[in-house]
């Protein structure tokens, strides 16, 4: 099961691959990178809702929803901020190396979130093999951008 997620995990990173350079060409052919982001945002919205008629079970409580803590909402913004910056940043420096500082900076934040339990995660210790792991991200961006 751990390896069909981890598998499913690399085809998912397969396809956020193609997704900056994607939207930047519809961006070219709108004349418009924000209105390319608002298009591929609009299109994943159109498909979450069609999975979500199709398998959601129960009713959905708007009312615990707006009694969240404030941060439930900034998972939608993040979406946003990577949809519209990758589509201008990848055309510039590269897919590889807009990708592998991404991680890097997501190796960095999973490390806090992990260590400080925010979000609602369990907390989890930084040990030296995980700073290793975190380590080589950073010296890979550090390489890939120097090509």
């Amino acid at each position: 099961m751990k390896v069909a997620l981890l598998l499913s995990s690399a085809a998912l990173g397969l396809a956020i691959a193609s997704q900056p350079h994607i939207n930047a060409e519809l961006g070219r052919r709108l004349a418009s990178p924000l209105g390319a982001a608002c298009f591929s945002l609009a299109f994943s919205l159109a498909l979450l809702l069609a999975a979500a008629a199709l398998w959601h079970r129960g009713d959905v409580n708007l009312t615990d929803a707006a009694r969240a803590p404030f941060w439930v909402w900034l998972g939608g913004i993040s979406g946003a901020l990577y949809v519209g910056g990758a589509l201008f940043i990848a055309p510039k420096i590269g897919t590889v190396s807009l990708f592998t500082w991404l991680v890097a900076g997501q190796m960095l934040g999973a490390l806090a979130i992990d260590h400080f339990g925010l979000f609602g995660a369990k907390p989890l210790d930084i040990t030296p093999s995980r700073l290793l792991g975190v380590a080589m991200v950073l010296v890979g961006a550090w390489a890939a951008q120097r090509a």
